[in-house]
């Protein structure tokens, strides 16, 4: 874009600079050139006056709004690709432990014997009441974290 602005503003300056002739041939049409004609036809020099562009400030400061716009559009497109990416590892990590809960869930009803395994790796068996116990706080953690 800019490029095409100097090119513009080259071809501009260069016409400007050359001079321009205008003339009448023999049959009455007006012809205009940059060089005079042959000597037998009579030319007059045209002043052309180029008008200033005043807006190259304006197409600057109108560059500068839509290259802030643009930084602010991607910074929010950024955030919100960081929080859809955030919620989705957050249920990723919810729906792991969901499943983990439900297995535990599922054992602990299942199983006619529940034991937990001590410091030694040996497993200590509950009796029926902390086995009780232990069943309805895996069912009330799975439905608090899992509903």
């Amino acid at each position: 874009m800019v490029r095409t602005y100097l090119l513009a503003g080259l071809v501009l300056a260069n016409v400007a600079a050359a001079d321009v002739y205008r003339w009448t041939d023999e049959e009455g049409r007006v012809h205009f050139g940059d060089q005079p004609p042959r000597a037998t036809q009579q030319a007059e020099k045209v002043n052309i006056q180029v008008p200033q562009s005043t807006g190259n400030g304006v197409s600057f400061e109108r560059r500068q709004r839509q290259q802030e716009m643009l930084q602010s559009w991607q910074q929010e497109r950024n955030t919100k690709r960081e929080k859809r990416e955030m919620e989705r590892a957050k249920k990723e990590k919810q729906e792991a432990l969901c499943k983990q809960l439900l297995a535990e869930k599922l054992e602990a009803e299942r199983s006619t014997h529940v034991y937990k395994l001590n410091d030694q790796g040996e497993r200590e068996y509950f009796d029926e009441e902390k086995a009780q116990q232990y069943l309805q706080k895996t069912i009330a953690r799975y439905n608090e974290e899992c509903g």
